[in-house]
């Protein structure tokens, strides 16, 4: 048995050196020149732009990366990382892949919810069947003991006959008429 990961089976990640990498040392806004600053409490990291006491952001979290990434997303989203038009067109096709993979999920779910309700469909459609074959089986035997019965008595057995009279009875015109026993 194997157990972790071989060589070939790479899963790119970002590190914590890549979100700082990524992170603009510096945002010029208002004619201010807003400084990366990061520091840490006793009990949480804090990852801020500053510019003399001007606060522009300031976000913390229990984990470095954590901190860190949460800043980076708040400058993509408000337009302070200027992308490459190369790395524009894979963050929108990053963003196309999650889309269809979305799609897809939900239109198995779909799928599936409708194959349940076909099969809960059939199940209920399948008892009715079953019940109405039954019943018309039984109407159907109820008629043909009735004809039998009838035509027995044309050909002279009383209701006081016992049943082996009766069968030999039907032998014998099985016998007369050439008909075939069929096997059960």
């Amino acid at each position: 048995m194997h157990v972790g990961y071989d060589e070939y089976e790479c899963f790119p990640t970002f590190t914590l050196q890549d979100v700082l990498d990524l992170l603009p040392k510096e945002i010029d806004k208002d004619s201010r020149n807003y400084q990366l600053e990061i520091y840490r409490n006793p009990q949480r990291y804090y990852v801020s732009y500053y510019w003399l006491d001007n606060l522009l952001i300031s976000l913390n979290e229990v984990e470095f990366i954590d901190a860190a990434y949460e800043v980076l997303l708040w400058v993509i989203d408000n337009g302070y990382l200027r992308l490459s038009d190369m790395e524009q067109l894979a963050l929108y096709l990053g963003y196309i892949v999650i889309i269809l993979i979305a799609l897809s999920l939900i239109g198995l779910s779909i799928v599936a919810l409708y194959a349940t309700a076909l099969g809960i469909y059939r199940v209920i459609k399948y008892k009715q069947t079953s019940k109405l074959i039954r019943k018309y089986e039984t109407i159907n035997m109820y008629k043909a003991s009735k004809i039998a019965v009838d035509f027995l008595m044309s050909k002279g057995i009383s209701e006081d006959d016992k049943i082996g009279e009766v069968l030999r009875m039907m032998e014998r015109y099985r016998k007369i008429y050439n008909i075939e026993e069929q096997s059960k």
